[in-house]
């Protein structure tokens, strides 16, 4: 998400992009700000260099069991499926993160919360790197770390994006090009959110986070409707 916001401004404030669009690129929504006043860059500033001299988080109190459960996981899913390998590195990564995490709160010792962020933020990442076959199984796989600390809503758009964007491949690959909207059976949705444990979509089509990404719900016709 964060890559493609910065892609997609340094286009829109390109010299030779008169017109200012993105072509190509989707409008970046950010889940979670509405209404949420900015921090003062003087606060941020003095947060982070506290943060950073005076916090040491220590591991002794971290789930070390979880950490190797998900490495063997890892492990087993990338040999079942043929995908890029997991390393001991990846984990290094993650003990990092975690500790980092712990100290963006101010925390003396890492917690449970932290080493889940961190999975979860490791498990986006490398799953990422994977082909879409792949990728499509380990989300699956690994759904219950993927949606922690998600609300509903930002997992029924998350799994929305993807539905719009194999519809817009098969309309790539079939006309070579796709429309300018784009009609995803409800049924659809409501199976995916199925598989999460969710169950009633009403609040999500009246969200903000739906309207503000472009989408609408056609009840009669029983579609969920995004324009480019």
């Amino acid at each position: 998400m964060l890559a493609r916001f910065v892609v997609g401004s340094h286009i829109k404030h390109h010299p030779s992009n008169k017109e200012g669009g993105v072509a190509g690129l989707e409008e970046v929504v950010l889940p979670n700000t509405f209404d949420v006043p900015p921090i003062p860059q003087e606060l941020l500033r003095k947060y982070i260099i506290y943060a950073k001299e005076r916090v040491r988080p220590k591991l002794n109190q971290m789930d070390q069991d979880k950490v190797a459960r998900i490495y063997s996981d890892l492990r087993k899913e990338s040999m079942a499926t043929g995908s890029i390998p997991i390393t001991v590195r990846h984990i290094e990564s993650m003990i990092r993160m975690a500790e980092a995490h712990a100290r963006m709160h101010l925390r003396d010792y890492v917690l449970e919360d932290d080493v889940n962020m961190a999975i979860r933020v490791m498990l986006e990442s490398f799953i990422d790197t994977q082909k879409f076959s792949v990728m499509r199984s380990m989300r699956k796989t690994f759904a219950r770390y993927l949606a922690f600390r998600r609300d509903n809503n930002e997992l029924l758009l998350f799994i929305l994006k993807q539905l719009v964007s194999e519809q817009v491949a098969y309309q790539r690959n079939r006309y070579g090009a796709q429309q300018d909207t784009i009609e995803i059976p409800e049924k659809d949705l409501v199976d995916k959110a199925r598989q999460i444990n969710i169950h009633n979509l009403s609040a999500f089509y009246d969200s903000d986070l739906f309207r503000s990404n472009k989408f609408s719900h056609d009840a009669k016709k029983k579609l969920v409707v995004q324009q480019f």
